[in-house]
């Protein structure tokens, strides 16, 4: 009987014990479920902030085959990447659980022995098959996180989608969004790059829809987005006074419901009686689609010559109808005019020639009727005089 009672008392106490480490994990752990699950994307300060808390906290018993994996991965980051005190914290927390580093880092380097497993250096894994329906189920998932702003566990799953296919081009999309949460810009950057590089319509209208999705509003003013996405960007400028003001708001609502989103809107140091629109070189498309988006007509087109963040620059000024004056179309209409004069001369001179060549013609064919009828009255004269044998006719 007391046998069977120190059972069930020791029975117990196993149970609370469990109890207690679970509540401990649950107490301490803060967002290190969420750093784990994104480890891909997780600083490795959090990692080795979260990995020794799962080793102070965490009650490892039952744990199933996919959460094993899930911290393999995590652990297995932080024990190749991070330093030699990483290195110990990632083998000991890997130990705990039964597993070992998928490749040994050199061993000179980690001076606790004690902690290193030994096993045989592992060979190269094959590279995986590309799996289309994996990677849509990672990518929903990390869509779902993402509305929820979990945006580290977000991450996470876009990177399994891309590593599951390639050219799947939505996740890396993602991707570059939830970096930009995370303040990872380069990192966004390079997701962009990867997605312009799959040749696919999706992944084309993905990119123009970068140049004008706010998540990324931040890398406007970065060369390397701009290039990447052809975005401008635009600062509008009032130059018409208290009355244009209506109208600057009227112009940057228009370009922000076409898709070029304005950085900026501002008056200008002076009174300009004209529209003027300024772009950087390379930028000249993207100035004349602002200019057809707000049907401008005939602007003054200039060149930005200074230093600025601005790629296109438009000011808006009081048109003056008796003063209009547009350089754009004073060159075209010089060149017009001279072209035609040119074109005109020329076939005037060709008409000329056609009609000399015609009356030489003429004057030809008359010379030759006139000659004709020299010939045959000399004829008929000659076979007028009669002929005398015995007259003879001296030489003169």
């Amino acid at each position: 009987m007391k046998r069977t009672v120190g059972w069930i008392i020791l029975l117990l106490l196993v149970d609370l014990s469990v109890a207690h480490a679970a509540d401990r994990w649950t107490r301490n752990k803060g967002d290190c479920e969420d750093v784990i699950q994104g480890w891909r994307a997780a600083e490795l300060d959090r990692l080795r902030e979260c990995t020794m808390r799962w080793e102070m906290y965490r009650n490892v018993e039952g744990l199933n085959a996919a959460k094993k994996s899930l911290v393999h991965d995590a652990f297995d980051r932080l024990y190749s990447m991070g330093d030699q005190r990483d290195a110990v914290i990632a083998l000991s927390a890997l130990r705990r659980i039964g597993l070992r580093p998928r490749t040994l880092r050199d061993e000179a380097k980690i001076k606790d022995v004690s902690l290193r497993p030994v096993v045989e250096e592992p060979e190269e894994p094959a590279a995986a098959e590309p799996d289309p329906a994996a990677a849509r189920k990672s990518y929903k998932r990390g869509v779902k996180l993402y509305k929820r702003r979990k945006n580290a566990a977000a991450l996470a799953e876009f990177l399994n989608a891309v590593e599951a296919d390639p050219v799947y081009a939505p996740p890396r999309y993602m991707a570059a969004r939830a970096y930009m949460r995370l303040r990872k810009r380069q990192a966004a950057l390079d997701s962009l790059l990867g997605l312009r590089a799959i040749n696919s319509q999706v992944a084309k209208d993905l990119m123009e829809r970068a140049g004008k999705d706010d998540e990324f509003r931040a890398l406007r003013d970065k060369d390397g987005f701009k290039a990447l996405t052809g975005v401008a960007l635009i600062q509008i400028l009032n130059g018409a006074g208290a009355g244009g003001k209506k109208n600057v708001i009227k112009y940057r609502d228009t370009l922000e419901e076409a898709g070029l989103p304005v950085a900026s809107v501002a008056n200008d140091r002076r009174t300009r009686t004209n529209n003027y629109i300024y772009a950087k070189e390379g930028f000249d498309r993207q100035a004349e689609d602002l200019r057809r988006l707000l049907k401008l007509g005939l602007v003054h087109k200039r060149t930005i010559d200074w230093d600025t963040r601005f790629d296109v620059i438009f000011i808006h000024g009081i048109a003056k109808a008796s003063d209009w004056v547009d350089d754009e179309a004073e060159k075209s209409a010089a060149k017009a005019a001279k072209d035609k004069a040119k074109a005109e001369a020329a076939k005037k001179k060709k008409d000329k020639a056609k009609l000399d060549a015609a009356k030489k013609g003429f004057g030809d064919a008359q010379d030759g009727i006139d000659k004709a009828k020299d010939f045959d009255a000399a004829k008929e004269a000659e076979a007028a005089i009669p002929t005398d044998p015995t007259t003879v006719i001296p030489d003169p």
